[in-house]
């Protein structure tokens, strides 16, 4: 959780006052932890854990109707399974973040999500855990319906995948970059 006036993140299940930490923590560890907590720098995943994008376009068409995009977390680690829950970060460049529709899926339905704009990005996080389970030799999918308005200009969008597990810890993460014409 990030407030607008940048007093508050959220670190697990703890809610934390950023000027209570300057004394203890540094400056420094605090203006990292709060550009995380946007999206803008990368955030620490956990080891054992890989997330491929499994199916992206080469390029999106503003009003070509939607294109799907796919990621999916794997696990070489054997300390039990566990649940994910999906989080999809978008940066545009060229186009407003409200000329790209997205639906996240699941069984070929619409799943529950909350969407958090700020300026030229969009977070898109699962309101509930994946109905998947996370174990080694077994994968967990999100998958995403993504269409952009017919009047977008030419641009780009930054696709940020995350899965996390129940605790709210980054397993891993994968990023990519595509066209829109």
């Amino acid at each position: 959780m990030h407030r607008s006036d940048g007093v508050t993140v959220r670190f697990g299940k703890a809610v934390m006052d950023v000027r209570r930490l300057l004394p203890r923590l540094g400056a420094l560890l605090v203006c990292v932890t709060g550009l995380n907590a946007l999206g803008a720098a990368p955030a620490l995943a956990a080891p054992g854990f890989d997330l491929d994008v499994t199916e992206l376009p080469g390029r999106f068409r503003a009003g070509a109707g939607p294109e799907r995009v796919s990621a999916v977390v794997s696990t070489t680690n054997d300390d039990g399974c566990r649940k994910v829950r999906w989080s999809l970060l978008l940066r545009v460049e060229g186009l407003s973040v409200n000329q790209v529709r997205v639906e996240r899926i699941e069984q070929n339905r619409a799943f529950p999500v909350r969407v958090r704009v700020d300026g030229n990005r969009a977070r898109i996080t699962d309101n509930q855990l994946d109905p998947g389970t996370l174990c080694r030799g077994r994968t967990v999918t999100a998958q995403y319906r993504v269409a952009i308005a017919a009047n977008a200009a030419d641009g780009r969008i930054t696709f940020t995948h995350e899965a996390y597990d129940a605790d709210r810890q980054l397993l891993a993460q994968a990023r990519d970059r595509k066209s829109v014409v």
